[in-house]
């Protein structure tokens, strides 16, 4: 762009923040619809909720909009802009927008949005936020935003161009979001094809594929339970027991877990509840994250936020994970509480699950440890295309508009 000259957009437009939110005047006012902060979306505007504000006759000159002013938020996140289409016919807007309207022959409404798009994605109107602020977008550093001019004609088929592309790569995402969810299918299938029925029950289950039998759960394996060590004993934390707690389980799921977040030592299980559990325990959440499954690969320690079964010789670990994970809302179906969910233990004391043979158990569960490897492999390879995607709006909007630019020089 660096053949085109650049100017300020307080040169080339006129630039104006929308009406503070007022308690409502008596006299000489009417109602009219305003659009807010989170009307103005990149691809257009949301009208599904709009809302009414009292205006005067002086107020409603100032700020009703036109077809073709830009509105460009000012808050949260600073700088997404759309061009109004005069889809209302009189309606004005809100202190957390500002209006932007360009003098006639100099800016194009719809360049100008991808303008402040291509600023949005290299961080232009977010450089002075924290952690703990909201960044913002003061009319005076949209004042200041340089704008490049090529001539009108240009500007209107730049921006005719970048509409097309930019509606590739939203077909592009659409496409990887459908091939995504083509994906939970298979994965459903694939457990629904290993276990014809849901194989978890606290009832007197009478039906069952040829082969199963259902069984009471604490008759094929050891149920356990964990504990956690005190905190207020920092010499009981930080040894070499791993210790599975709620915040390692999500990531956990479906797998063998090693390694923990957090450690404890043999002091700490000494002084707690909590029991040092073999390597091949089945652990399954409880109390908030319900449902999610993991096998210890060594022997570790878990909070009371789990229930665990250690495997007798006529259930395999991996195929019972797996039993757990077809079963999830049913296992959630069990859970208490008007806030917390909690499945408590005589609950878990109950449970009756649906199995076959030992020797088929395992069958089941190599067969499904490939079926999930391969999807597991298809996801990754479509994370990584997703990921592709979503950097293409940035670099299509970088090659026109160049590197970023600064606000405050």
């Amino acid at each position: 762009m660096s053949r085109w000259p650049a100017s300020a957009l307080r040169d080339i437009a006129d630039i104006q923040l929308g009406k503070m939110l007022s308690p409502a005047a008596k006299h000489g006012v009417r109602p009219l619809p305003y659009l807010r902060n989170a009307n103005v979306q990149w691809n257009g505007f949301d009208l599904t909720d709009v809302a009414e504000m009292d205006f005067t006759q002086v107020e409603e000159t100032k700020f009703l909009l036109r077809k073709g002013d830009v509105l460009v938020v000012e808050g949260g996140e600073p700088g997404r802009a759309a061009v109004w289409d005069g889809s209302i016919e009189r309606i004005c807007y809100q202190k957390a927008v500002h209006r932007i309207r360009g003098h006639d022959n100099e800016l194009d409404p719809h360049f100008l949005v991808f303008r402040m798009w291509a600023g949005a994605t290299r961080g232009e109107f977010t450089s002075g936020a924290t952690k703990t602020t909201i960044a913002h977008l003061p009319l005076v550093r949209l004042e200041r935003l340089t704008v490049p001019l090529p001539p009108l004609a240009e500007q209107r088929r730049i921006a005719a161009r970048l509409r097309g592309q930019l509606a590739e790569v939203e077909a592009l995402a659409a496409a990887a979001a459908a091939q995504e969810a083509g994906l939970a299918i298979l994965r459903s299938r694939a457990y629904e094809g290993a276990f014809p029925v849901t194989p978890l029950s606290v009832a007197a289950e009478s039906s069952a594929p040829d082969g199963w039998t259902w069984q009471s759960l604490g008759s094929l394996g050891r149920l356990e339970s964990g504990h956690t060590p005190s905190r207020s004993r920092p010499d009981w934390w930080g040894g070499d027991i791993p210790w599975i707690a709620l915040p390692d389980i999500r990531a956990l799921d479906g797998q063998y877990v090693f390694e923990t977040l957090e450690r404890t030592n043999p002091e700490g299980i000494a002084h707690s509840a909590a029991r040092v559990l073999p390597a091949g325990t089945v652990v399954l959440s409880r109390t908030a994250s319900v449902g999610f499954v993991t096998i210890m690969g060594r022997p570790m320690a878990t909070s009371q936020d789990f229930v665990n079964w250690v495997c007798g010789l006529d259930l395999d670990p991996e195929f019972l994970m797996h039993l757990f994970i077809r079963s999830r809302e049913r296992f959630r179906s069990l859970s208490a509480g008007a806030v917390h969910k909690t499945v408590y233990f005589p609950t878990a004391m109950a449970l009756r699950v649906c199995v076959p043979p030992v020797d088929d158990q395992r069958r089941i569960a190599a067969r499904l440890r490939e079926q999930l490897a391969e999807i597991d492999r298809a996801k990754a390879a479509l994370e990584a295309q997703r990921a592709a995607i979503a950097a293409l709006p940035a670099a299509l909007l970088r090659e026109v508009f160049g590197p970023a630019h600064s606000l405050d020089g």
